[in-house]
């Protein structure tokens, strides 16, 4: 197994608390793994620009159609 270096391990502890937050449904933690420029490329090609904006989204497909779907990073 390689050794991951600093760098790497910031990214990959980013993307696990985006993760984290789609797998709770809980967005609200989203500043710490955000920035306000947020760019969002949904699983059907839609793109949605800034944090708020996405979050909104987020929470408005969290609701009804994933509500108790979870995803995990391989």
């Amino acid at each position: 197994m390689v050794a991951m270096n600093q760098e790497e391990m910031s990214v990959r502890q980013t993307v696990q608390a985006f993760y984290d937050a789609f797998n709770s449904h809980d967005f609200s933690c989203v500043l710490e793994f955000t920035s306000d420029d947020w760019s969002h490329i949904n699983p059907l090609g839609g793109w949605t620009r800034g944090r708020e904006t996405v979050v909104s989204e987020l929470q408005e497909v969290h609701s009804p159609f994933l509500k108790g779907v979870s995803d995990t990073v391989v």
